[in-house]
């Protein structure tokens, strides 16, 4: 027992005269050999030295002894050895695992706890599970282990000692488990061992560190898409959040996290929304306990990513504690409490429930400003999403902080949060009563900014965007001020299609203000279209540039110029066109023509 002594004893010449010991006919003295070998086994250090002298065949005559107690110190012995990974390839290449194998099937209670801690701890070396998972008898043991019954009442086993040592065991079983379901090929081998099952029924077991392991070994199963859907067949989920103790902190966040990976598969989230996960999920939220609410958050949000649970989510306590959530200081729990928020508010119909909640706009906004990119790029997401609604438009335009939070986030490096940005003053501007305050608080300046962005989709938004502002005449002049004929000018001359469209729409529309004819032959958009007529085959950027011709040709001033400007040669195209408007407008713009 004394440690120094232990270094002595291995290392001594003599070691080999202890050894023979072993062979005695007095079980006494055998047994008491592998209790002392047993001890020295405790220092790691000191395995080579021992299984030098101490051969693996020699611990298997003794692993299989007739007597009970050479049985246990031998298996003592070997599941010190088995926590020292350097010496897994000898015990492997022996017949001890085998062995060990049989034995944990002992009536000893104490050799079937020692023989599967040893192969528990041999589950922890990743390089042995090739090995492992092609061992039927190994992998039998395991679940044998998690299957077999404990004692009941009136058994004459049932002493308390003996119930422990064989919760022990199980614990031991449910950790190997879960150290093999790194792999999915031995997740899959589980499930059809029944492995399921058998954990199922050992939550049952009222022991808080039972509860532990197998719900740490339900969280290694669920790791791998692959066993999404058997575990869900099995009926994982309600198993979980219906017998985990809800008062055994590190198993509840072994569920939550399991519950997290599940909710990946339709049918599982189909599963988890009728068994009323989100309750369960709800009680759990703890603030004090960051881990936990990040699980939780991000399960939400994997769930929310399903359209038929949208509805359920809004309509569940779990909404006041997402609203909550995303102000967390803790980055991944505000990310995903948002990315939660921002999936459910997909669904439009959802936009009433959340918005019952008078803060939730200005909390997004708010976070919209946040230093973490990531943070302010969900939140953009979320507000871009609500801003379906006309009662958050209305929020976001009444209030001080709404524009100049979606202007903030435009200024952004980050293309997604400028892509939801853009989306956002996309919707708003669908509505003319935003008009008046795009322009008062920096939102147009934003969106001709954003039409030079690299993202093409950004710049489609925020085109469209600019579209809508340039149909009210009202803002005519205020849009060409603030360089809203220069960005056109080059959106018209982009490669894309749409965007050419788009471009050549919002000059359409300022050309109908009298004051901005002239400006707009001088800028160049005529030779512009020129271009797009000969080389673009669209319908709809040939209607644009007909009715943009036709509407310049109504300034006395610029008839005899869009002459010289060979603009005549574009009718030879508009006039043969199968659209009907392309021609009522062609024909429009050659009646004004040939008035001057």
């Amino acid at each position: 027992l004394n440690e120094e002594n232990k270094f002595d004893l291995a290392r001594t010449s003599e070691m080999e005269e202890f050894v023979s010991l072993a062979d005695s006919d007095d079980v006494i003295c055998a047994s008491r050999f592998c209790r002392a070998v047993g001890n020295i086994c405790e220092i790691s250090e000191l395995h080579t030295d021992v299984l030098q002298v101490v051969t693996a065949e020699r611990l298997v005559e003794l692993l299989l002894h007739t007597d009970s107690e050479v049985a246990l110190e031998a298996t003592r012995c070997i599941a010190n050895l088995t926590s020292n990974l350097n010496v897994h390839s000898i015990i492997i290449g022996s017949q001890l695992l085998a062995n060990l194998c049989e034995i944990s099937t002992n009536s000893n209670a104490d050799v079937v706890r020692m023989s599967v801690l040893a192969l528990a701890n041999l589950c922890m070396n990743v390089e042995l599970h090739t090995v492992l998972q092609h061992n039927v008898d190994f992998l039998s043991a395991m679940h044998n282990i998690i299957d077999c019954d404990l004692p009941q009442s009136g058994d004459e086993a049932n002493d308390d000692i003996i119930y422990q040592r064989l919760i022990e065991s199980k614990c031991y079983a449910s950790m190997a488990i879960g150290a093999l379901c790194i792999d999915p090929t031995v997740s899959q081998q589980l499930i059809g061992l029944g492995v399921v099952s058998a954990l199922h029924r050992m939550l049952l077991v009222d022991s808080a560190e039972l509860n532990i392991y197998v719900t740490l070994a339900f969280n290694k199963l669920s790791i791998t898409s692959s066993t999404h859907r058997a575990l869900g067949d099995k009926q994982a989920s309600s198993f979980l959040i219906e017998q985990t103790q809800k008062s055994n902190v590190h198993a509840l966040t072994y569920v939550i996290a399991s519950l997290r990976r599940l909710s990946h598969d339709d049918t599982v989230r189909a599963d988890m929304i009728a068994n009323d996960t989100l309750s369960f999920l709800a009680d759990c939220c703890d603030y004090s306990n960051v881990e936990r609410c990040r699980e939780i958050v991000a399960g939400v949000c994997h769930l929310a990513l399903w359209e038929k649970a949208r509805m359920h989510i809004a309509e569940s306590g779990m909404l006041h504690h997402l609203t909550e959530l995303c102000k967390s200081s803790d980055v991944e729990t505000s990310r995903f409490a948002l990315g939660s928020l921002g999936n459910i508010a997909e669904d439009d119909q959802t936009h009433g429930v959340i918005l019952a909640s008078p803060e939730i706009i200005p909390s997004i906004l708010e976070l919209m400003r946040n230093d973490c990119v990531p943070v302010a790029r969900e939140a953009t997401r979320v507000l871009s999403n609500m801003l379906s609604s006309e009662a958050a438009q209305t929020t976001v335009l009444t209030g001080e902080h709404g524009i100049p939070a979606i202007v903030h986030v435009s200024e952004l490096q980050d293309e997604e949060a400028v892509y939801n940005a853009a989306v956002s003053f996309r919707k708003l501007a669908a509505n003319s009563l935003s008009h008046d305050t795009l322009f008062s608080q920096g939102g147009v300046n934003a969106l001709i900014a954003l039409t030079s962005r690299e993202s093409t989709n950004t710049q489609l938004q925020s085109a469209a965007a600019l579209r809508d502002v340039a149909s009210n005449r009202e803002f005519h002049m205020a849009l060409k001020e603030s360089g809203g004929i220069r960005a056109a000018l080059e959106l018209a001359s982009h490669a894309d299609i749409d965007l050419n469209i788009i471009a050549i729409g919002i000059i359409r529309y300022l050309s109908i203000s009298m004051q901005l004819k002239v400006a707009l032959l001088d800028s160049g958009i005529v030779n512009i279209m020129a271009n797009c007529i000969a080389q673009i085959e669209s319908v709809d950027l040939l209607y644009q540039c007909a009715s943009t011709i036709a509407n310049m040709a109504e300034h006395a001033q610029n008839k005899a110029s869009l002459v010289e400007m060979g603009i005549l040669g574009c009718f030879a195209s508009l006039s043969t066109s199968g659209c009907a408007a392309i021609k009522m407008e062609a024909a429009r713009a050659l009646s004004l023509l040939s008035s001057a």
